[in-house]
């Protein structure tokens, strides 16, 4: 059975062994390349998760968080072992993943950067609900950024049932100053947009009303 390990002092040798056929190493890091990035990455939550079948190591992913807009979750690299491939347990892998995300919850979507040219890893992302962003990195050309959305109905799946509740919150806030010059309604999308960005995206998208009152001062 697949499931997805922590890396260990007992496991990382083995796990640092493993190896993609040789057409595939220009797609991906090499495994003790994936274990070091893991460690680079620990600023942006960096995991490095062991794919196992029962109790071995048949490859690794890659998860870290992205530290810049828009905000998610980065699957920087996924590799099963060249001795396991055409098993399913590709396939296995990147559902357990996209679940463990889902019910971690943090944010709305994963992304994934793919060689053009890499046609089986591209055929695998998108049955698993992986679409073309449309994003082009002007550095990196010859690579296609996937992305994969979760529906609100998805994120936290294990608290479907858990009580609700409502939450209404006034802000006042007072400024003073020389007029800005622009509008009432342009002031209240300003402040609406910025409130708005400190929700949580897994909580859905809240409603925001901004009253305004603007005083001339003698």
């Amino acid at each position: 059975m697949i499931r997805l390990s922590e890396i260990t002092e007992e496991n990382w040798l083995e796990a640092a062994a493993l190896s993609v056929k040789e057409h595939q190493k220009a797609y991906l890091a090499p495994a003790i390349g994936i274990l070091a990035r893991g460690y680079v990455y620990r600023n942006c939550r960096g995991h490095v998760y062991a794919i196992e079948n029962d109790g071995v190591a048949v490859g690794l992913a890659l998860v870290r968080e992205f530290t810049d807009e828009p905000l998610g979750y980065d699957l920087q690299q996924f590799m099963i072992d060249r001795r396991y491939q055409g098993k399913g347990y590709g396939a296995e892998a990147l559902s357990l993943i996209l679940d463990t995300l889902r019910k971690e919850g943090h944010y709305d979507h994963v992304e994934v950067c793919v060689k053009k040219e890499n046609a089986a890893a591209l055929r695998l992302f998108e049955r698993h609900g992986f679409v073309d962003s449309g994003y082009v990195d002007e550095t990196a050309p010859d690579m296609r950024n996937l992305i994969c959305r979760f529906s609100p109905s998805e994120i936290r799946d294990e608290e479907k049932g858990a009580a609700m509740e409502e939450q209404i919150v006034t802000i006042t806030i007072r400024t003073k100053g020389e007029p800005c010059g622009l509008s009432d309604e342009e002031i209240k999308k300003w402040y609406a947009d910025r409130i708005g960005s400190m929700f949580d995206p897994r909580w859905g998208t809240p409603e925001i009303t901004v009253a305004l009152e603007r005083k001339q001062l003698s």
